[in-house]
């Protein structure tokens, strides 16, 4: 459980990051994605999640290429059993193919990330590691709206099977300046 107050804790100052850097000269990108998940490792898990699966907070390093933490948190509850909470925390690296946010402006995006699940009073890791491509394109000023496919492979280890993870996303971003 200590674990899994670290990683709330962790997860919400990601999220506080960005007011505290609104005043980089360098725009910050605020976003919410929801979408459609799949997990293989002998059995399919799907998950879908809208309006919102994930936040993301993506810092402008140069004017092609972003750095992007991310969190999703998940609580699963069936009838008759105890609940599951799963937190996920990422870091990808963007690198826009245009620096043109003016226009629509593609990406590749490797990444990779911890889940946390815990549940029963038990609790477990596993690392990620993968990529996606993707396109954000503007609506308006400093709004975009952004398309992402990804795949993403968990390691094995003590608690969990090794398996292989494919998601497509709509994200909505919206940029301090």
């Amino acid at each position: 459980m200590r674990a899994c107050t670290r990683t709330i804790a962790s997860a919400g100052v990601t999220l506080l990051i960005p007011i505290l850097l609104a005043a980089q000269r360098r725009p910050v990108e605020l976003g919410v994605d929801g979408g459609l998940g799949l997990n293989f490792n002998g059995r399919t898990l799907t998950t879908f999640s809208v309006p919102i699966q994930s936040l993301r907070v993506g810092f402008m390093v140069s004017n092609n290429v972003s750095i992007e933490p991310s969190t999703a948190i998940n609580i699963l509850k069936l009838e008759g059993s105890e609940a599951i909470a799963t937190i996920s925390l990422s870091l990808s690296g963007l690198f826009h193919f245009t620096p043109d946010r003016s226009t629509a402006q593609a990406y590749f995006r490797p990444q990779a990330g911890l889940n946390f699940i815990t549940g029963g009073g038990e609790s477990a890791s596993q690392f990620g590691a993968g990529g996606g491509f993707g396109v954000k394109m503007p609506v308006a000023d400093q709004i975009a709206i952004r398309l992402d496919g990804s795949f993403v492979h968990s390691f094995e280890n003590d608690d969990f099977a090794a398996s292989n993870g494919i998601a497509a996303t709509v994200g909505f971003s919206v940029f301090t300046h």
